[in-house]
């Protein structure tokens, strides 16, 4: 019957509702470790551990705001996030790197 195509088509969640909450995630990541949007972000996060080795340590360049994000950060941030409680590795890509507003596009 037809049911086969829609469970085929739902397998990845793209509702509003799911793409809002990733949106969320995305934000919440990037003030935890303080990214600014159109610039070259140094991302370097160590271990909780005592010996508190280098667990991430890599350069990006983030999209502008309302720009579409490369594969290639978005791989970074779902790498680096997971370690701020934002896990990223559920979502799927979001069309657009969120367009910020308020407190959260002023620079410090």
């Amino acid at each position: 019957g037809g049911r086969t195509q829609q469970l085929a088509a739902s397998d990845i969640d793209h509702s509003a509702a799911e793409e809002a909450r990733c949106v969320g995630l995305l934000h919440s990541c990037q003030t935890w470790l303080e990214l600014r949007d159109g610039q070259e972000n140094n991302i370097v996060i160590t271990s909780p551990e005592e010996d508190a080795h280098e667990i991430v340590n890599k350069n990006i360049t983030l999209p502008e705001s309302g720009a579409q994000i490369g594969d290639g950060v978005w791989s970074v941030l779902q790498e680096s996030c997971k370690y701020g409680l934002a896990d990223l590795r559920s979502c799927g890509k979001p069309k657009h790197w969120p367009v910020c507003t308020g407190v959260s596009c002023t620079t410090r």
